[in-house]
């Protein structure tokens, strides 16, 4: 496991399915969402999987059936479901970027510069880590709940 901004990265084994790549928020205050916080109720939330603590604490413990149930589609799948209106790169929208190209979205070729159009700049690192994790295959995943070590 790793932290980068508040995030955790998880690999997991699986006999059927490979190694599962999970990108989670660390819970900031109390709040499970951490550095998603400002996803709960905007355009982004659809997006975001739920899954329970137990759920990912038998993964964690190498039961994961009820992960691979919860996981839903793939992390490229769910990138291309973002609409256009909502995760073109702000310089795109803005007509300031000089590459301006339609891969500056959610995507398998999304460009490092990419900058999620919204205002808030934690809510912009934090969707910038959740668009560079599904191009490099990882499941985005608020856990929710308690979790238990054995």
């Amino acid at each position: 496991m790793s932290g980068i901004r508040g995030f955790s990265r998880i690999t997991l084994s699986e006999t059927e399915w490979g190694p599962i790549k999970i990108l989670r928020p660390l819970s900031r205050d109390g709040d499970e969402w951490g550095p998603l916080r400002f996803a709960r109720g905007s355009e982004w939330e659809p997006f975001l999987r739920k899954v329970s603590g137990e759920t990912l604490s038998y993964a964690l413990h190498g039961y994961t059936k009820p992960l691979v149930e919860a996981l839903g589609p793939d992390p490229m799948t769910v990138a291309g479901r973002v609409p256009p209106s909502v995760g073109f790169c702000r310089r795109h929208q803005n007509k300031t970027c000089s590459v301006r190209k339609d891969i500056c979205r959610p995507g398998p070729e999304t460009p490092e510069c990419y900058e999620p159009d919204v205002e808030d700049i934690d809510f912009e690192e934090a969707l910038y880590e959740v668009v560079m994790g599904w191009k490099e295959g990882y499941y985005v995943l608020v856990i929710e709940g308690s979790e238990f070590s054995l």
